[in-house]
């Protein structure tokens, strides 16, 4: 270990010697000699000398890597590895750091003979509950990686815990040593080491230090004896501190020791955050040191690292040059690697073909009907069409492509335009997947492929398969279902409706039925056997699964069979809980939606032989499509029948004559009283919410006490080591934050510092459910409210832990029904609501007879809202867009109002991007209404920035939003992600919420105009939600270059806003006369600058635009430069004239 360094490596020998001269005193023996006996006389594999060893091969690599110019940008160790870091990374002296790794060693090597350890490849997770009962004697003694953990204990107990894993097949690994490192038996060696090390001088480093302890950043100046006792007690959580380093951006890492022993956990860390990343090692057994040490340090070299070869290559040697005809009696192909693997690479996946070299993983494959021949058996209107199911095999290809061995689904997959195979012209299909919103689309093309078409889309999310499902009993599923048919009687259905399906697409064999529900028995033809095993499930028998739906579908007497051809809409999810489906599976579907023969919408779960469920298709839809029938004589006839209708876009001109919000104040508040007094809202406020709330804290309680929370009087609670020690899900953070905040206002805890508290009073279980059922009984009012707990609280714990889809919770088999209910009868929505509809009454109560008004309704949901407001417009004469960024959403708003209200149009609108690249108009609408919807952003001001873009000059934005946080409201809308999508701290450090006043301030700081809100209750305190106004901010009129001259002399009113220039140029053209406001480059200053003119009575109008003076004259711009002169050019212009003209 080291001895060839240390005869080849001046720079290595030193560091040892140095080490030497501090040990040797304490230790009574050499480090040098140590590491430089032969094999035979070796005493490194007691403790007290094998700690120091390692100390000192880390240090004196360290040291040599730097001697090569290869330095580290951050420090982590593993377990006594931490002494190592601490020291390069600055902390201690050289002396110090002898004396800690001294001590450790020393004090450790008395602890042996008494227990064992072992890594076994399990989770945390699971690690609880196989030690449920012997936590006093086994303990996690460290996390290497998500999946790779150690066991360490009393060695009886550990070796029944073992033999159970190994039952089960698990991975198992004894450790070849006879201690129990990180556990209770550390604990007599506590006083001496604490009181040993107690003079030693840590000190601020000067490379960032991540502790394993921890599992994040540490501050070197705290780095003292109780550190590192808790180094020796505690679980070693190199994972976290691993993650920890990925998710700051970090993804090349150097290990420094005798063997890469870390490679593995690293990469597993990398998997399991997404990310690629690159591992070097120093040294590795049974190979030549240097050997070792060159080959890695050139491959840092080949990555881009700078070396500094004149340190490595310390020869005298004479430079010879090389011969210039390399290619001499050599075969020589010029090719780039990009056309290599283009023309010799494997392909991904049939499906996925060859990766391509672009910023986000793209794949692209010919979908050439002579290759993927079953496709010929997947006919519409005589033509070959690729299958709904083949995206979905698409997406289940790019999960495990992209997130190996993790439990990702496919969902919210989407068929957005047919796509038509011949072999004429072979489709060019390409795959793209987006790593930050892991959603992946799929393109076609054809031809020269200048033209692409979207084709479907999907998005991918990890979600934990569940664990041991019983197996279903099918003859009892039968018995439930009266109608028989078999094969042939099946498809001549298919036949009849206008499918062309051919054998390879016909695998029902037999299939049981009543209306609403279907079983069947599906059987891949032998025809496919051959390609099955290239997919992960086949297309053509995932798309058999699909037709276990129409058996649920029957039709009445006398029904066309053409009026029930439907094809795939949409899917909910679709999940695979096996590698491979067998040939033969029974599928069972369930109709949740039947609209009129418009729309289908079913549950299909699959199952193997056994009865083990190997597939879940959620929300499958699909939608009818009308069918020509040349046999009906009445389609070869029509009448025309007219009606006056106004062209959409027109008598928009002029003021819509909107009121101003006095005046609508004034209204809703004499509406209030009785809507207060109907809904009872004092006794909502009074004696409701407060039960509630303390239901959802015990909620609360009882969830972290089933993940393993054992709190005691005066136990520190810190968000990290909570979530860590109860293996909470990482994207829960801020949940837990505002849990544990909620279990202060329950009294339980106690504020110490930065998101840190005490337990001031010890948690105890108690049934929250016995809560909200004597709650829900003496106000059954306020149900839907304790309905939602009711879904909610029982689950916590496994949302928290992420075995359980908080999707599935509160939209069970994806119905909204309990959320409807909750936004029409909950809270105090009964009353807002109608105080809504009030409001927008007065609103339009002036507008012109003939003028039309133009409402956008964002994010509109469930269109519990839109219900209340839809008749207080004209019919004749008013343009409504009900958006929403979930096509489901849009279709269920259809079928409530589509009749009764025609003159509403549907589409999709995400409120966070642009509008005009989404088809909306700017500056089209005289009002925006929007319910719950904008504390779901990323950016409050730049959200409202878009929705001021599409108000029209004096429009109104209107939108609800609640301004409590509360227990009950994160235990709910605190399970989505986009209850924490927040990322605008400086407005929102902890939560999605503003309080009213907090609102107001913004929207005037923005801009707007009149802003104003009002509450469902008439009492100041009461106002859980606000309903807010504001007027679009008036425009800034710009001069063009088209627009004359004035040739007038100044006036007062008329001002220059200059940016970025300098005073000579202030003063310059302060001499035309006009007022100048000087401002820099923040668009923040720019708006503060307008205002302030317009309150004194002037009006900037005209803006000169200097920034870009400052920019460098130089001929030639590397990147970075560029990008640096854009942002404070075009770009800032262009975002000021968008600023300024929303």
């Amino acid at each position: 270990m080291g001895q060839e360094l240390l005869e080849r490596e001046p720079v290595f020998c030193r560091t040892l010697e140095g080490i030497d001269t501090y040990l040797k005193p304490l230790a009574g023996w050499s480090l040098v000699e140590e590491m430089t006996r032969d094999e035979a006389g070796s005493r490194i594999d007691r403790t007290n000398i094998a700690q120091p060893a390692i100390f000192g091969l880390q240090v004196a690599l360290a040291e040599l890597w730097k001697s090569w110019g290869i330095e580290p940008a951050k420090v982590v160790g593993h377990s006594v590895g931490e002494v190592a870091a601490a020291y390069v990374a600055g902390a201690y002296s050289m002396e110090d750091a002898v004396k800690v790794i001294y001590h450790r060693s020393r004090l450790q090597d008395t602890t042996g003979g008494h227990g064992r350890m072992v890594a076994v490849g399990i989770s945390t997770t699971e690690a609880k509950k196989v030690l449920v009962g012997k936590e006093d004697r086994i303990q996690v003694a460290v996390v290497n990686s998500p999946g790779l953990i150690t066991l360490a204990g009393d060695t009886e107990p550990l070796e029944e815990v073992v033999a159970t894993l190994e039952a089960q097949g698990k991975f198992v690994r004894w450790l070849r040593i006879d201690y129990a490192f990180h556990t209770h038996q550390m604990e007599p060696i506590r006083e001496e080491l604490l009181e040993v090390l107690a003079d030693i001088q840590p000190k601020a480093t000067r490379i960032p230090y991540i502790s394993t302890v921890t599992g994040g950043q540490f501050a070197g100046e705290k780095l003292d004896a109780e550190y590192w006792w808790r180094n020796v007690r505690e679980t070693v959580q190199f994972a976290p501190a691993i993650t920890s380093l990925i998710r700051a951006g970090e993804d090349s890492f150097l290990e420094l020791g005798p063997h890469p022993a870390l490679q593995n956990p690293i990469q597993e860390c990398l998997s399991e955050q997404g990310r690629k990343g690159v591992y070097f090692s120093s040294l590795k057994r049974k190979s030549d040191e240097t050997y070792e040490m060159l080959g890695n340090l050139s491959q840092m070299h080949l990555r881009g690292y700078r070396v500094d070869w004149a340190a490595v290559n310390q020869s005298t040697g004479t430079w010879v040059d090389l011969p210039k005809n390399a290619w001499q009696r050599e075969r020589f192909w010029l090719e780039s690697a990009e056309g290599h693997y283009l023309r010799c690479g494997d392909e991904e996946h049939p499906l996925l073909g060859l990766r391509r070299t672009a910023s986000r993983p793209t794949f692209r494959f010919e979908l050439d009907p002579r290759l993927f021949t079953w496709l010929d058996d997947h006919r519409f209107w005589d033509s070959v069409v690729f299958p709904a199911a083949g995206y979905g095999e698409i997406g289940l290809a790019l999960a495990r492509k992209l997130f190996p061995g993790e439990p990702y689904v496919v969902e919210e997959l989407e068929m957005k335009k047919a796509l038509f195979v011949t072999e004429q012209k072979v489709p060019t299909v390409e795959v793209v997947f987006d790593p930050e919103t892991r959603a992946f689309q799929i393109f076609s093309s054809t031809g020269d492929r200048k033209e692409w078409e979207l084709n479907s889309q999907g998005v991918l999310r990890k979600q934990p398969f569940p664990k041991d499902l019983a197996p279903v009993d099918f003859e009892a599923i039968k018995a439930g279902l009266p109608e028989h048919f078999d094969h042939q009687a099946y498809y001549d259905d298919y036949s009849e409706a206008g499918y062309q399906f051919r054998p390879l697409f016909q695998h029902l064999q037999n299939v049981w039925r009543k209306k609403g529900e279907s079983f069947a028995e599906i059987v891949a033809p032998e025809g496919l056997h051959g390609s099955i095993p290239s997919f992960h499930f086949h297309p053509a028998v995932l798309d058999a699964c699909f037709h276990t739906v129409k058996g649920g579908q029957v039709a009445p007497d006398g029904a066309k069979a053409t009026d029930y051809f439907y094809l795939p809409a949409a899917i909910r999810s679709i999940r695979l809980f096996v590698d491979k489906p067998p040939h033969r599976l029974w599928g069972h579907s369930k109709v949740n939606t039947d609209n009129d023969r418009e729309y289908i919408i079913a549950d299909i779960d699959v199952y193997d032989d056994n009865g083990h469920r190997v597939a879940e298709i959620l929300g499958f839809r699909a939608d009818r499509v009308e069918q020509s029938d040349g046999d009906d004589l009445e389609k070869c006839l029509y009448q025309a029948k007219w009606e006056v209708s106004r062209l959409k876009g027109t008598r928009i001109e002029g003021s819509a004559q909107i009121a101003a919000s006095k005046e609508i104040l004034a209204e809703v508040s004499a509406a209030l009283p009785p809507l207060y007094q109907k809904r009872q809202l004092h006794e909502h406020y009074d004696r409701f919410m407060p039960r509630i709330d303390q239901a959802s804290r015990q909620f609360i309680v009882n969830a972290y006490l089933d993940l393993g929370w054992q709190p005691r009087m005066g136990d520190l609670v810190e968000v990290e080591s909570h979530m860590r020690h109860l293996d909470i899900a990482d994207h829960h953070r801020k949940l837990v934050y505002g849990q544990l905040t909620a279990l202060e206002e329950g009294g339980w805890l106690k504020p110490v510092g930065e998101a840190t508290w005490e337990v001031i009073q010890v948690p105890e279980r108690q049934c929250a459910t016995e809560l909200l059922d004597k709650l829900a009984a003496e106000m059954p009012r306020f149900a839907s409210e304790v309905d939602l707990q009711r879904h909610a609280g029982p689950n916590l714990a496994g949302i928290l832990s992420g075995e359980v889809d908080p999707l599935e919770v509160l939209f069970p088999h994806g119905s909204s029904d309990l959320m409807e209910t909750f936004y029409r009868e909950g809270a105090d929505f009964p009353v807002i609501n109608p105080l809504i509809g009030v409001a927008l009454r007065k609103v339009i109560e002036n507008l012109p007879p003939r003028r039309a008004i133009r409402i956008l309704e964002v994010g509109a949901g469930t269109g519990s809202l839109t219900k209340e407001i839809l008749p207080v417009f004209p019919a004749d004469r008013t343009e409504y867009v009900f958006t929403d960024n979930g096509p489901l959403f849009l279709q269920s708003a259809k079928d409530k109002f589509g009749e009764a209200y025609p003159f509403v149009e549907y589409t999709l609108f995400d409120c966070e991007r642009d509008p005009v690249d989404q088809g909306i108009e700017p500056h089209a609408f005289d009002i925006v209404l929007a319910s719950n919807v904008i504390h779901a952003t990323a950016d409050l001001k730049e959200t409202l920035g878009k929705l001021r873009r599409c108000l029209a000059p004096d429009g109104l934005l209107m939108f609800l939003e609640v301004t409590w946080r509360r227990a009950p409201l994160d235990n709910v809308f605190g399970l989505l992600p986009g209850w924490w999508r927040f990322a605008d701290t400086d407005l929102r450090d902890r939560s999605a919420l503003l309080s009213r006043a907090r609102w107001e301030s913004l929207l005037t700081e923005l801009g707007f105009r009149d802003v104003a809100s009002f509450t469902s209750s008439p009492k100041i305190e009461e106002d859980q939600q606000a309903c807010f106004l504001a007027r679009a901010p008036e425009p800034v009129e710009l001069a063009t270059a088209e627009a004359p001259v004035s040739t007038e002399p100044a006036v007062a009113d008329r001002g220059i806003l200059l940016i970025g220039g300098d005073k000579r140029l202030e003063e310059g053209l302060g001499q035309l006369g006009f007022p100048v406001w000087t401002v820099g480059v923040d668009h923040g200053a720019i708006a503060a600058a307008i205002d302030q003119a317009e309150s004194g009575g002037g009006r900037i109008t005209k803006i000169v635009h200097a920034l870009a003076l400052d920019h460098p004259r130089v001929d030639s711009l590397d990147v970075e430069t560029l990008n640096q002169a854009q942002e404070t050019g075009v770009r800032h212009a262009h975002e000021l004239f968008r600023h300024i003209t929303a």
